[in-house]
């Protein structure tokens, strides 16, 4: 059985990298043979996050971050905030397929990107300008590079940080 048909519209804790101690909470959204995408709520609110299968450690439905994630939406719910800076841009979710429709989306939205290379912390930000079977083109105002797609382990998608970065950088008139 799919994870996705076993947690779907339910807030989980999940665990990924052999990273035990650092629980994300968040929700599944689609899942294909290789990744799972998920709807993760940050601290400065939701972003998603697409990482191979083989990288989750641990699901919990039922720990003491959920529970205080749950306490929070309902708060927050409860105030009707709508300020957009603090929401993700909507994607046209594919429960069958996690990478290549959500990529694709990507790519048409302009949304920011971070990817996170296999066996290294090194971490790199853009916006997805090219991709084929084999490689990804990110660019961030003129650099661009081109990386692996196989020697990616995570993609963050729309974060709150990144997202602002963009933003204030394009309000400046940066190029990229």
């Amino acid at each position: 059985m799919k994870l996705i048909d076993i947690y779907k519209d339910e807030l989980v804790a999940s665990s990924f990298n052999d990273c035990f101690s650092s629980v994300l909470p968040g929700y599944f959204l689609a899942e294909d043979e290789t990744y799972v995408l998920f709807k993760l709520i940050g601290d400065n609110g939701f972003y998603h996050y697409l990482v191979r299968k083989d990288n989750i450690n641990t699901i919990s439905r039922n720990s003491r971050v959920v529970k205080e994630k749950r306490i929070l939406i309902e708060e927050f719910n409860k105030l009707e905030l709508n300020n957009s800076i603090f929401q993700i841009t909507e994607l046209d979710i594919k429960e069958d397929d996690a990478f290549n429709h959500t990529i694709a989306q990507v790519i048409d939205k302009k949304i920011p990107v971070r990817v996170t290379m296999v066996d290294s912390e090194t971490q790199i930000e853009g916006l997805i300008t090219e991709i084929n079977d084999a490689f990804v083109e990110l660019q961030s105002f003129d650099k661009r590079t081109l990386l692996k797609i196989d020697e990616i382990e995570e993609w963050i998608i729309d974060h709150f940080d990144d997202r602002v970065f963009f933003l204030v950088s394009e309000k400046l008139g940066y190029q990229y």
